[in-house]
């Protein structure tokens, strides 16, 4: 066999090996952390976290804001602060997510959340908890927000997963939100915000 043959063997057995599902109990967790990480963002007055069982497309939100500024690279600016290193690598991590060489997890749907969060589906009724009121001066009392995730992308040791928020009033917000797995545990390093209405 001829070295570049070696590689490209090599390669693909790399390539296979990063393709391997993260375990359920892993999913979850990072899952978890990119739901607790919308809810700190929540207004003080939220009563009620609404999470959509469904995943959204992979990156739906971020090619949506790239394709809308004509924006290369990971859009808006950081929140959480990377070493300058750091923040290249995961720049760097970011295109290669909007490409084929990016790994994506199967699953579609999430299927359990700690009980301070409501789980719905937007397939049936949503509950009248998760209706969001958008009227301008509304006088709820139900503070809730909504919150829908996409699937997450895996490159180079980062997830990468969007977010949208939809609150009360002209409110609503998108947001790139990038972990790393430290330990044992899915943390989230850095998040850029997509858009806000």
């Amino acid at each position: 066999m001829k070295v570049p043959a070696l590689i490209a063997a090599a390669m693909a057995l790399c390539n296979s090996a990063q393709a391997a599902p993260l375990s359920e109990r892993d999913f979850q967790q990072l899952m978890q952390a990119a739901v607790a990480a919308s809810a700190k963002t929540a207004q003080p007055d939220t009563q009620t976290i609404c999470v959509q069982r469904e995943l959204e497309s992979p990156l739906k939100f971020s090619r949506a804001a790239m394709e809308a500024t004509h924006v290369s690279g990971v859009p808006g600016m950081p929140v959480v602060h990377l070493s300058q290193a750091q923040d290249a690598a995961v720049e760097k991590a970011f295109e290669s997510a909007l490409t084929a060489k990016a790994t994506v997890d199967a699953r579609t749907t999430l299927s359990f959340l700690t009980p301070q969060f409501m789980l719905y589906s937007s397939a049936s009724r949503v509950p009248n908890r998760c209706a969001i009121d958008h009227r301008w001066a509304s006088g709820s009392t139900n503070h809730a927000i909504s919150i829908t995730l996409t699937r997450p992308v895996f490159v180079d040791g980062y997830a990468f997963v969007d977010e949208a928020t939809d609150c009360p009033g002209l409110c609503g917000s998108g947001w790139l939100r990038i972990f790393e797995k430290q330990g044992s545990r899915w943390k989230q390093i850095a998040v850029r915000n997509l858009f806000v209405s």
